[in-house]
């Protein structure tokens, strides 16, 4: 059986994430994590036209083959979902609930893991992004996930330790210091902005078309010309 028709049947151990067949052998894979939660319900509209003109540019661009997101939304819930080629994610954002920021990353990395762990063992040789879109504010009701501040910061350092770029788009910055504090070493400001979020977000566009193309990301200065 050859590795691409593995690939088309295989999905990670103990959840239901599956991946589109990538076509090539060293492919990066973002993992968009989207805050849905109620403080975010003044950015709905101008995050769908940002994630629309993502989705466009490059779908377009020659690299487009090499480029798969998972598209994630979180509240109090976390809904992950499985790595499809750019031209297939969904655009549409909507924001309600209670923020369960914790139990998002945590979650999130450990798919990350065993996403980046399973892709090796079948002969690629991916490199994996997480990208969190969030204002940094932790609250939710009794029915959460159960995940506290330790064990969100002890996930940021697995996944730098598995070589997993992890990214802060921080709303407004009124939380500036929780991602700082979780560990993350890529942390930009929207400025509580709408057109700072689409500056931001078209960094990330051409960032995430420029890197495709090289073997060594720049985690420190992640986002070019911004």
């Amino acid at each position: 059986m050859s590795v691409l028709k593995k690939m088309k049947e295989f999905s990670v151990k103990g959840d239901d994430t599956l991946f589109e067949t990538p076509s090539t052998m060293d492919g990066h894979f973002y993992k968009l994590v989207l805050d849905c939660s109620s403080s975010m319900h003044s950015y709905e509209s101008i995050m769908r036209e940002c994630l629309e003109e993502y989705k466009r540019k490059i779908s377009s661009s020659e690299e487009a083959s090499r480029i798969f997101v998972s598209r994630v939304d979180f509240a109090d819930y976390y809904n992950d979902s499985k790595y499809l080629n750019i031209r297939n994610i969904s655009t549409n954002y909507t924001a309600n609930g209670w923020t369960d920021l914790y139990g998002a990353i945590v979650s999130s990395v450990n798919s990350s893991i065993q996403t980046k762990k399973s892709l090796i063992e079948q002969g690629y040789t991916p490199t994996l992004f997480n990208i969190y879109f969030s204002d940094g504010e932790h609250c939710l009701d009794e029915e959460g996930s159960g995940y506290d501040f330790d064990d969100a910061m002890n996930s940021v350092t697995e996944a730098l330790e598995n070589d997993i770029t992890m990214i802060f788009i921080d709303f407004g910055g009124r939380n500036g210091s929780i991602p700082r504090k979780l560990g993350f070493t890529s942390i930009y400001d929207p400025e509580n902005s709408e057109d700072a979020l689409v500056q931001i977000m078209d960094a990330i566009t051409q960032t995430t078309i420029s890197q495709s193309k090289m073997e060594i990301v720049n985690v420190d200065n992640w986002l070019e010309n911004f």
